[in-house]
């Protein structure tokens, strides 16, 4: 047994070697995810944590975690019994101990989603990975790094708590506040009338897009606010929702009736 593992060894030494040779990332990363598994069945699980520690390094600047998952429950136990986890990998194993389906670790840090990741949580709650890939103009590994980062950042542990936490942070609008606008979507269409605007005050953000909604398009107004698309089409939402509108010029409306735009003459 003891020579079927020191061939494996070489044969996984040997891949490493030339993958990194020819800057392949993701066959390293699978490499390197056998070497963990190989090492941790051989017992020795120094060598498997060492392999670890570089799949995290490669994971933090790529967000591949499928090798890994193949071989979750061996790297949620070494991610477990390890607890000197070096500093420049801790985020980068809080993220792929959360994509795995393990506990939710630490509490939650303070550091900020990034415009990426606010992009992906609001898509979260209504759609499925691939979906949200095809709407953000992502690759499907990109949009699973994003959420293991929401995970990570949010203290969750599966998505429903990520946007449960995200609203209790003013991440997104409450729940009713979404509610209200697919009411009044259903209005627009025929439907019955939704319940009345929310109360919830417009973010700095969300009053920066509705001082250009009027004169400009999604696309202008991204350039103008230095935002992606998506995140101007995610304050626009927000707008919609907490203002009861029904559309741009209905919200332009309701804005100035709150005092929240100049009349039409001063505008």
């Amino acid at each position: 047994a003891q020579g079927a593992f020191d061939a494996a060894r070489e044969l996984a030494g040997a891949l490493d070697a030339v993958a990194a040779e020819r800057q392949l990332v993701r066959t390293r990363m699978r490499g390197l995810a056998l070497a963990v598994a190989l090492e941790h069945r051989a017992g020795d699980d120094a060598r498997a944590m060492e392999h670890l520690v570089e799949y995290l390094r490669l994971f933090d600047e790529t967000g591949y975690v499928w090798p890994l998952a193949r071989e979750g429950a061996v790297s949620l136990a070494l991610l477990d019994g390890f607890t000197a986890m070096p500093e420049a990998v801790a985020g980068a194993a809080a993220r792929l101990r959360a994509s795995l389906g393990g506990d939710a670790g630490p509490p939650p840090t303070e550091v900020p989603l990034s415009e990426r990741e606010l992009e992906v949580l609001a898509l979260l709650e209504r759609y499925r990975d691939k979906e949200i890939a095809t709407r953000l103009n992502l690759s499907f590994h990109g949009v699973r790094y994003r959420i293991s980062g929401i995970f990570a950042k949010l203290g969750a542990r599966g998505r429903l708590d990520a946007v449960h936490r995200a609203r209790r942070r003013g991440l997104l609008p409450p729940a009713e506040a979404v509610a209200g606008a697919a009411a009044r979507l259903r209005a627009s269409l025929g439907g019955e009338a939704g319940p009345p605007p929310s109360e919830v005050p417009l973010s700095e953000r969300e009053l920066e897009v509705l001082a250009l909604l009027e004169r400009h398009r999604d696309k202008e107004i991204a350039t103008r606010l230095n935002l992606s698309f998506y995140g101007v089409r995610y304050r626009i939402s927000g707008i919609f929702a907490k203002l009861g509108a029904r559309g741009r010029l209905d919200a332009v409306r309701r804005a100035r009736l709150r005092g929240l735009l100049p009349p039409v003459e001063d505008a």
